[in-house]
């Protein structure tokens, strides 16, 4: 029901407004933050095989980056809403850290993170 009120309130607003779609991304995933439900610890997970696996800007197919994970490759996941994570990528040579939401279709568990106090 709140995906559906999501995808309803994108596309009314970008019919209506002609608004820019990054914009409107930010708007979904501030709304979806605020909403998500909160993993403590957070949870380890990799990304199941199949194709490259797309961050996206907000938990919505159009809000999609150019940045991906390929299958194998561990991520954190922080929170969850509606069928996708919030997630962070920390590059293993670079040590450059991503972070996102991906679908959580493509995330197979492996375990917690640590411990919080």
């Amino acid at each position: 029901m709140i995906r559906a009120f999501i995808t309803a309130s994108f596309l009314l607003v970008s019919a209506i407004a002609g608004a820019q779609p990054t914009a409107l991304c930010d708007q979904i995933a501030n709304s979806a933050a605020s909403q998500a439900m909160e993993a403590q610890p957070p949870l380890g997970y990799r990304v199941a095989a199949g194709e490259r696996l797309y961050f996206h800007s907000a938990p919505f197919s159009s809000c999609a980056t150019e940045t991906f994970v390929i299958p194998g490759d561990h991520l954190t996941g922080y929170k969850s809403f509606d069928g996708w994570w919030l997630v962070s990528y920390t590059h293993p040579k670079t040590g450059d850290l991503t972070e996102g939401w991906v679908k959580e279709s493509r995330l197979v568990y492996s375990g917690t993170m640590g411990l919080t106090n």
